[in-house]
């Protein structure tokens, strides 16, 4: 099936990353990443109706936790720990008019379930359409998946990971598109080594890739 020019796994298990969407910097990531789970979420019914399944988004930088086991015993400040459990350091709750923070509460880090809960409205966020751990991006890779030019330069060589980036023997396609925002901060020193690490990337992919260049600046 496909959604705009993507397409969609046909259920668990077949999941490949169709979108990369790279930042410069982490905070740029964490205002992107609430937005574009929002406009998923908007194709649910959609898919729904077509026998797909949904959307799902993942984020890997350095505020992605290993596993929930891990995250029990770290005092990681990115997730905060509560008495009901760990709060998300990089999204809020989605529902129209609530700004609750969502919790990954004990119960579900205890069993292993990656299930987010609003603090304030209950909402929920279920593991079909987030990936809040390494452990699990790695063993079924979500469509979109947020990093940074850091990770990207970090992961190629990690044969644990580099299959999320479309890098063989693990990957099983590559990924169909690549968005860089802010695209205009990649100018001097720093835009070549970018540039020259898109191009290693490229070269290793060895697959046609759309790069799209986002900007709310450039000319």
């Amino acid at each position: 099936a496909r959604v705009g020019s993507l397409r969609l796994r046909q259920g668990q298990g077949a999941g490949w990353v169709k979108l990369l969407a790279i930042y410069p910097r982490t905070e740029l990531l964490r205002d992107q990443f609430a937005e574009v789970y929002a406009e998923a979420r908007r194709l649910d019914g959609l898919l729904q109706a077509r026998g797909v399944a949904k959307i799902r988004i993942g984020a890997l930088f350095g505020e992605t936790p290993e596993s929930a086991t891990r995250l029990k015993r770290s005092d990681r400040d990115a997730w905060r720990s509560t008495a009901e459990g760990r709060v998300c350091g990089y999204m809020g709750c989605p529902r129209p008019g609530c700004d609750g923070e969502l919790l990954w509460r004990n119960q579900d880090l205890d069993q292993g379930r990656e299930h987010l809960t609003c603090a304030r409205c209950g909402h929920g966020i279920p593991a079909n359409e987030l990936v809040l751990t390494r452990e699990r991006l790695r063993a079924d890779p979500p469509d979109i998946l947020f990093t940074t030019t850091e990770m990207l330069n970090q992961r190629l060589s990690d044969t644990a990971s580099r299959h999320l980036f479309g890098l063989r023997p693990g990957a099983s396609r590559p990924p169909e598109m690549v968005l860089l925002d802010e695209v205009h901060t990649y100018s001097g020193n720093h835009g070549a080594q970018v540039g020259y690490l898109l191009r290693r990337w490229r070269h290793l992919v060895h697959a046609p890739i759309t790069f799209v260049g986002l900007s709310a600046t450039l000319q």
